[in-house]
């Protein structure tokens, strides 16, 4: 199998795949797979966040931001040990980052998002960043958004109308694809 494909198979399955490197010595693989790769993937997560009487949508996701870098982590499982090395090689810090791509696609800002994936695109293809750390942490970013909405409206016992849901749900996802669009024509 290409590395490729084996990179497609451990990340469909929750795995994380570890390259260790000497110039002269050799290369060492090492693919973990986690054994209940497939429970959580695609169910609803109930996390410990905190809400107050009143608070708004972004100021959640504000109170809650060190959960939901935490989620991130743990959803992003072949990125978050490169979120240093991106850091370093590119300057380009993907935790906040991550916020304000997050803020401005729950307040619909969808001229600031075009400009956002340009800007990331040229400087993740000016320090040759690999693309499937973006994509994998985009996917990652879209599952933690989905269930901090899931918990904002369980927290403040809300139940959306179906109408609502679909809405939002279309909101967000054209707004995490036109990031993406945009960000991979800058990259190439």
């Amino acid at each position: 199998m290409g590395l490729t494909q084996v990179f497609s198979v451990v990340y469909d399955h929750g795995g994380h795949i570890k390259v260790e490197s000497e110039e002269g010595v050799g290369t060492k693989f090492t693919i973990t797979i986690p054994t209940d790769s497939g429970k959580q993937r695609y169910e609803v997560n109930k996390l410990n966040l905190t809400i107050n009487d009143g608070q708004h949508m972004r100021e959640f996701f504000e109170a809650n931001k060190q959960k939901f870098e935490e989620q991130l982590l743990q959803e992003a499982v072949n990125v978050r040990d490169k979120v240093e090395e991106i850091q370093t090689i590119g300057n380009i810090n993907l935790l906040k980052n991550a916020h304000k791509l997050v803020l401005f696609l729950i307040e619909g800002r969808k001229h600031e998002i075009i400009t956002f994936a340009k800007e990331e695109g040229v400087s993740w293809a000016r320090h040759s960043l690999t693309l499937s750390f973006k994509l994998e942490w985009m996917h990652a970013i879209r599952r933690v958004v989905w269930d901090f909405l899931y918990n904002f409206d369980r927290l403040k016992e809300v139940e959306p109308g179906i109408e609502h849901f679909y809405t939002q749900e279309k909101q967000i996802n054209e707004l995490i694809d036109q990031f993406l669009n945009y960000f991979f024509i800058s990259y190439s």
